[in-house]
């Protein structure tokens, strides 16, 4: 189920703030739901392989019945190993992998502390996390104010949510096999898979060839697909 994001224009309390050059700000993302969901290490780091220009300074998995989720990190708001992802809820009940900045994660950190949360890092994934927690999906991406792709799963609903920011700054693939989705920030981590096909879309080469891109959310590739900017999909672990 695909939905749009709902704007919270920016006021004084979460107006933005300058963008860092985009090559500081990267990361990347991969995982999959489903019954069917791959969980060898060394295929999941054969996948975080082909994104690991996109964070240089960590690698973490995670994975349980029907989910799986990869990340590459490049520490930027905090250095330590608290801003390690897949990052999990207090409870152990939501678990994140992130991508991108959430500009106002300050002001939306003082809210809840204000309303009696706790943090054990600086970061703004963590802020996140914890306002969807609080919140619900469509009410923080309604605060939230920035530029990210992210994958959360909920272990107790058996729910995930994919979104994408507002612009589509940060890119998310997507790939659905016949018992799962796959997700990831670059298209060739999807090729990883080991049984990824890579049938070519002539009519997205078409409109590749006469425009220079491929618009909305068409891929090269058939089978493969974009998550629209100012979107997110949200589904069943176990029937995606």
């Amino acid at each position: 189920f695909v939905r749009k994001m709902q704007v919270q224009h920016p006021g004084p309390a979460n107006r933005p703030v300058p963008i860092a050059p985009r090559g500081q700000m990267m990361c990347g993302l991969f995982g999959e739901f489903g019954p069917d969901s791959i969980t060898r290490q060394g295929a999941l780091a054969a996948i975080a392989q082909t994104i690991a220009h996109r964070g240089p300074d960590d690698e973490g998995f995670a994975t349980g019945t029907g989910w799986m989720l990869g990340f590459r990190r490049l520490a930027i708001l905090d250095l330590s190993p608290d801003g390690h992802q897949p990052m999990a809820s207090p409870d152990g009940r939501h678990l994140m992998v992130f991508n991108g900045e959430v500009y106002n994660y300050r002001e939306l950190r003082d809210d809840l502390l204000a309303a009696g949360e706790t943090f054990r890092s600086g970061t703004d994934t963590e802020v996140l996390l914890r306002l969807i927690q609080r919140r619900g999906v469509a009410a923080a991406l309604a605060q939230a104010n920035g530029m990210f792709a992210f994958a959360c799963i909920d272990l107790v609903a058996r729910r995930f949510v994919l979104a994408r920011d507002r612009l589509g700054v940060k890119p998310l693939y997507l790939h659905a096999t016949p018992r799962g989705l796959r997700f990831a920030s670059e298209l060739k981590a999807l090729l990883a898979w080991p049984d990824a096909p890579r049938t070519l879309d002539r009519a997205a080469l078409g409109d590749y060839l006469a425009t220079g891109y491929v618009a909305g959310n068409g891929c090269i590739l058939h089978g493969y697909a974009k998550l629209l900017p100012g979107h997110f999909a949200e589904g069943s672990l176990d029937a995606p």
